[in-house]
């Protein structure tokens, strides 16, 4: 059975298609996950979220460069940091990957938190 659609509708439906298609992929890499998971507790920079996911900081950078074209993150400029933080909008509130982040990651993120506090003071 064919269903046959005003091509506006169509149109749109394909549209809409693109765009949650793009946001799977934003989420397809497990870097991305994490990047969201930390942002959910504090706003980070480029070089705090690589350190506390073991990545290069162009790596990171990239991953972060996808989520803000994916509207999931933003960032703010101070001097000469670059902070970024999640997009307070309807993708990040309802996204249910954020809604089970595991504790086992923020008790680490913690814990380096901890760290680097000893090590500055």
């Amino acid at each position: 059975m064919k269903l046959s659609m005003k091509p506006d509708l169509f149109d749109e439906i394909e549209l809409q298609a693109e765009r949650l298609a793009g946001f799977f992929k934003a989420l397809g890499s497990p870097e991305r996950v994490l990047i969201l998971w930390l942002l959910m507790e504090k706003e980070m920079t480029v070089n705090e979220i690589a350190l506390t996911i073991r990545a290069s900081q162009p790596s990171t950078s990239r991953h972060l460069n996808i989520l803000g074209l994916n509207k999931l993150v933003e960032s703010r400029q101070v001097q000469q940091s670059v902070f970024y933080h999640l997009a307070d909008n309807e993708r990040t509130r309802d996204c249910l990957v954020l809604k089970n982040k595991p504790p086992a990651i923020l008790k680490e993120f913690n814990q380096i938190e901890k760290e680097k506090s000893n090590v500055c003071a």
